[in-house]
């Protein structure tokens, strides 16, 4: 037996966006060479805290984002930008600044142009 469920646009969108929110912030963790323990201190937090906030069932806010940033001795950058028709599918597209990103996957170059239609948040050292 089989069973079929769709997701709404809305929640597909959503969860898309907040899983890339997830994985900058994960990426910038690793990048920056700290300890969930440091940023937690820094944050005068509990380390299960930090934990909690990095994975990805759970739901960040723009405050997290905001504090995550400033642990890291990092600034947020947040684009909006006009969404482009195209039927997806239920597919992740590979992007070259994502860390999960290889060479060995090409991909067409209608395919980058899509990945910005859901936003991107960056981080740039302040």
């Amino acid at each position: 037996m089989s069973y079929k469920f769709s997701l709404s646009p809305k929640v597909r969108r959503t969860t898309r966006t907040m899983t890339m929110f997830h994985r900058k912030i994960q990426y910038a963790l690793i990048k920056s060479g700290m300890k969930q323990q440091e940023i937690a201190k820094k944050l005068d937090v509990d380390r299960a805290v930090i934990n909690k906030r990095l994975k990805s069932d759970a739901n960040i806010t723009i405050r997290s984002i905001s504090e995550f940033a400033y642990a890291l001795n990092m600034e947020v950058s947040f684009d909006l930008v006009k969404k482009e028709e195209k039927n997806r599918g239920n597919y992740y597209e590979l992007d070259s600044r994502d860390p999960h990103y290889s060479k060995n996957y090409p991909q067409k170059e209608a395919d980058q142009a899509s990945i910005s239609a859901y936003g991107e948040l960056s981080f740039g050292e302040s």
